[in-house]
């Protein structure tokens, strides 16, 4: 993986930008409310547009350019007030959600190995597991994601992390066509399947020199491949006209949700730039006792012989 640039006199804040679709806005607001503990100068810009609107994104000379006025406008909202993304500015990115994921209802399209007649005996298509995963992976390599850190390393070769998304809610459970679909609720089914797409990913992730983030265990459903109900309630979405989002959301991350994940990237940027993002900790040594002279030590040698 490239590492990050550094000035001629040694290391330099580090400034890194986040780039990604609404999964973007739980990251943020951790980052806001929370305000995490980073190195000295650390700087994170974050830029989030829907896939649809991302897809109107450009290369233009050495930076990324919205190619349509409403992409503008969400890139200065969500980033502060930059509508374009000038790759030279940055040490490292972030790429975030963005059809880069573990997701049940595409798994359901795909359809299925004859493993999975245990569960379900209509699949349609039925295919070999390598099949499977090639058509998974080539998901993958289609997204929104790959896309734009694809066009992020035609200007340079700049480090990289992928952020995944987030599973589903468990809620979707309960819905079609998950909920008259045996497979999706069984455990033996659920955990396999998850550790092999996951590493499927990984191996996507590795052709473009960088690793996937992976949101935290306790966000995880009990069901392998679920994000629990609780990480979904006032789930954080960017309003740039003041609508509000839905009590419960199936597909987003809450605050919660987003200060877990940010701390995993920003505790794997910081192997990645050699201890440039989180603060330094200093190991005080232990005071050590001041050593007797041999006079001492012979008068200590005396008294103690004399007590026995």
């Amino acid at each position: 993986m490239p590492k990050p640039r550094t000035s001629e006199t040694g290391s330099r804040p580090l400034s890194v930008c986040f780039i990604g679709n609404s999964h973007i806005a739980a990251l943020k607001l951790a980052w806001t409310n929370r305000a995490p503990k980073v190195a000295s100068g650390f700087s994170a810009t974050f830029f989030s547009a829907q896939n649809r609107l991302m897809g109107h994104i450009e290369v233009k000379g050495r930076a990324l350019v919205p190619g349509r006025g409403d992409l503008a406008d969400k890139l200065a909202y969500t980033s502060g007030g930059v509508k374009s993304i000038e790759v030279d500015k940055y040490d490292a990115f972030v790429l975030v959600g963005s059809g880069f994921g573990v997701d049940m209802l595409k798994l359901v399209e795909i359809g299925g190995t004859p493993a999975h007649l245990r569960w379900k005996k209509d699949i349609e298509p039925l295919m070999s597991q390598a099949c499977y995963d090639e058509i998974f992976a080539q998901i993958l390599r289609d997204s929104q994601l790959v896309t734009v850190l694809r066009m992020i390393r035609s200007i340079a070769p700049a480090p990289a992390l992928i952020a995944a998304a987030p599973y589903l809610s468990e809620c979707v459970l309960e819905e079609e066509p998950l909920d008259t679909d045996r497979r999706f609720h069984e455990p033996e089914f659920l955990t396999p399947i998850v550790a092999r797409c996951k590493q499927v990913a990984g191996k996507v992730a590795a052709e473009l020199g960088c690793e996937v983030v992976w949101q935290d265990d306790a966000t995880v459903a009990e069901r392998a491949g679920y994000t629990k109900l609780d990480y979904g309630i006032g789930a954080a979405r960017f309003s740039m006209h003041g609508g509000k989002s839905p009590v419960s959301d199936r597909r987003h991350g809450n605050e919660e949700y987003g200060a877990l994940l940010l701390g995993h990237v920003l505790k794997k940027l910081d192997a990645m730039t050699d201890g440039r993002v989180l603060p330094k900790t200093r190991n005080r040594a232990k005071p050590t006792p001041p050593r007797a002279s041999k006079a001492s030590a012979t008068r200590g040698r005396r008294s103690a012989a004399s007590n026995t």
